[in-house]
C-alpha cells in the first residue's frame, strides 16, 4: 500500500478497534478491582460484556477517532508504539473538554484519570496491531 492508504487504513483501525480495546481494558479494570463476589450469577455475564462492549463505543468512538487522527497524521519519526499511550491520553483528555463545552457531563468524564488510562491502554493496542501489520514503520533504534 501507499503511505496515504496505510496513514488512512491506521486511522480506520484506531477508530474502529479503539473503542473495544478500550472495552477490554476497562472489563480488566472491574475483574481485577476485586469488587466482584464469588457468588457472580455467570449467566448475566454475557448481556453484561455486549452492554459494556456498546457503551464503550458510544463512549470510546469520539476520543479514538480524534487519536487515530493524530497517529496517523504525525511524522513516522513519532509513529512509536511507546508514545501510543501518550497520544491516546492526550487526545482522550481533549476530547471530552471539547465535548464539555456542548455538554458538562462530558467534560467532568473527562477529566477521570481511568478514562485517560483506558484511552492510553487502547491506543497501545491499536500501535501495536498498525506495527504488526505493517502499516506503520518499524524503527531500528538509531
Amino acid at each position: 500500500m501507499t503511505e496515504r492508504a496505510d496513514r488512512f487504513v491506521t486511522l480506520l483501525l484506531f477508530t474502529f478497534v479503539g473503542p473495544f480495546m478500550g472495552t477490554l481494558a476497562v472489563l480488566i479494570l472491574a475483574l481485577s478491582s476485586g469488587g466482584g463476589s464469588s457468588s457472580l450469577a455467570w449467566e448475566g455475564v454475557p448481556s453484561a460484556i455486549l452492554i459494556l462492549v456498546m457503551m464503550g463505543y458510544v463512549f470510546g468512538i469520539g476520543p479514538a477517532l480524534v487519536t487515530g487522527i493524530v497517529y496517523a497524521l504525525i511524522p513516522h519519526a513519532l509513529q512509536r508504539i511507546v508514545f501510543a499511550p501518550l497520544y491516546g491520553v492526550v487526545a482522550t483528555w481533549a476530547f471530552f473538554e471539547i465535548a464539555g463545552l456542548v455538554s458538562p457531563g462530558f467534560s467532568a468524564l473527562g477529566q477521570s484519570g481511568a478514562m485517560w488510562l483506558i484511552g492510553g491502554v487502547a491506543a497501545l493496542g491499536c500501535a501495536a496491531m498498525a506495527r504488526l501489520m505493517g502499516w506503520t514503520p518499524k524503527h531500528d533504534g538509531g
